[in-house]
């Protein structure tokens, strides 16, 4: 019976050669993937207010007030893109919203002229969108 060389002062282990090489490309793959950040990044929140501003005069006990003066405007949608897709979200009752979204740069648009937000791994960014009425 032939005997088959070994490593490691005369022991066998067991593992052939070709599964070993093979284990370790699969740790060196899995260490690389894990240094070069392939790993989902945590997420951000983008969080705010949407105001109304202007809209026609009116007329309060003899005054000429404006019509909507920062009002929180309830139940609107918000609209979050960048170049890995689009977030819509709705305000709620007092005008607020907010989502979770991966790190990057992000157009905020709604009513109000869009916003540019730059989001970063578990941070929270808060805007204030005011939407202007003529």
């Amino acid at each position: 019976m032939r005997r088959q060389p070994t490593s490691g002062g005369g022991r066998q282990s067991g593992v052939r050669g070709g599964q070993a090489i093979q284990g370790a490309a699969v740790l060196v793959a899995t260490v690389a993937a894990a240094a070069c950040g392939s790993q989902p990044a945590t997420p951000g929140t983008v969080a705010g207010v949407l105001r109304g501003w202007g809209g026609p005069a009116l007329l309060v006990h003899g005054q000429p007030r404006v019509a909507i003066n920062g009002a929180p405007m309830t139940h609107q949608a918000v609209t979050l893109t960048s170049p890995h897709g689009v977030v819509r979200v709705t305000t709620d009752g007092t005008g607020r919203f907010s989502a979770r979204v991966a790190p990057g740069t992000y157009v905020v648009t709604s009513c109000a002229s869009p916003a540019t937000a730059v989001v970063h791994a578990g941070r929270s960014l808060s805007l204030d969108l005011r939407c202007y009425f003529p």
